[in-house]
Parts: structure tokens; C-alpha cells; sequence
């Protein structure tokens, strides 16, 4: 199992969290979530920054969730044309109303 997953399941299961309680929280669809744990897809850099934004983790600084989500934004080709900081805020109220919409 990929390692960022295995570090995952072990904070869902010392949080008490269920992984539908992670989807809400996230915003990211519950049939996502399951297609990482069971190896048919992996989860995508904004998914993690996600996941890692919602439960409060912080890896190193050049990794952090900010960072990564920045640098998702200026690589993808769609994105890159609107504002970033724009696109944080709108991330960021997602995830403190703890949207469901699928990522």
C-alpha cells in the first residue's frame, strides 16, 4: 500500500473517523476514497492536500497542503489562468462548510 495511505488509515484510526465521515470533511466522493484503499486509483495531489487540509497535518514545509495546491494550481492548464489566491479562498470555504461535491 502506498505509504501516504498507510499514514491515512493510521490518523482515520486514531481519530475514531470513518471513511465516510472523511469524505464530507474533504468534499471528495466516498467511491473516491475507495478506489484509493483498494489500488484502483491513487489519490491525486489536490485530493491530498484535501484530505491533509481537513485533518490538520502538516508535512514539511516545501510539501505542505498550501504549497502543493499552489503549485497543482500554476501546472494544471486550466487553472493556471485564474487568480490562486482566489482559487485558496474557494478551496478553503469548502472545506469549512464540509462540501460534498465530488473532487
Amino acid at each position: 500500500m502506498d505509504p501516504w495511505l498507510e499514514m491515512l488509515d493510521e490518523q482515520l484510526k486514531m481519530r475514531g473517523l470513518k471513511r465516510s465521515q472523511l469524505a464530507r470533511l474533504t468534499g471528495i466522493s466516498q467511491a473516491a476514497i475507495s478506489c484509493w484503499f483498494k489500488g484502483i486509483r491513487n489519490p491525486t495531489k489536490l485530493s491530498r492536500v484535501l484530505v491533509e487540509k481537513a485533518l490538520g497535518l502538516r508535512p514539511e514545509t516545501e510539501n505542505s497542503p498550501d504549497v502543493v495546491l499552489r503549485n497543482a494550481i500554476y501546472s494544471h492548464p486550466r487553472l493556471s489562468k485564474y487568480d490562486v489566491d482566489d482559487i485558496m479562498a474557494l478551496v478553503n470555504a469548502k472545506l469549512s462548510r464540509g462540501g460534498n461535491d465530488e473532487m
